[in-house]
């Protein structure tokens, strides 16, 4: 996987319509969402993608992706099915249907999940993304 402008716009396009986008020399504007536009505009090199880490996922969104994997949830399962979910999901990859539609609804949440061969700190260190709560 290279690091051009055409992959980056691929990866962009993974989070369309989700309010992540963020230009380095404007930091202090709230984070925009993906649009065509955005993907094929001269500028892409200065824009990075604000995402949150996969351990800070919530206790909702692991309870749906809970769901997406048919695990039964019982109230008196549910903090374990959490717990399960928050240590195993960092490792998830991306193979089958329901793999698909987790990585799906992520992303559609705004998580940061690898791509293409690439982790989540690859994405970091290239200055694609910027993980929410991480100063660096």
């Amino acid at each position: 996987m290279e690091n051009t402008l055409e992959n980056k716009a691929k990866f962009f396009a993974l989070y369309f319509g989700i309010h992540c986008l963020r230009h380095e020399e404007l930091p202090n504007i709230p984070a925009l969402p993906i649009t065509n536009i955005d993907l094929c505009r001269p500028g892409l090199e200065a824009e990075y993608l604000e995402l949150k880490p996969l351990p800070s996922i919530s206790d909702e969104d692991a309870i749906e992706v809970a769901k997406v994997m048919k695990v039964d949830i019982y109230d008196q399962l549910k903090e374990q099915i959490i717990t399960y979910i928050h240590g195993c999901i960092a490792h998830f990859n991306c193979k089958g249907d329901m793999s698909f539609r987790i990585s799906d609804f992520l992303r559609s949440k705004g998580y940061a999940l690898p791509w293409m061969g690439l982790s989540v700190e690859e994405l970091v260190n290239i200055g694609w993304v910027k993980l929410k709560g991480e100063t660096k």
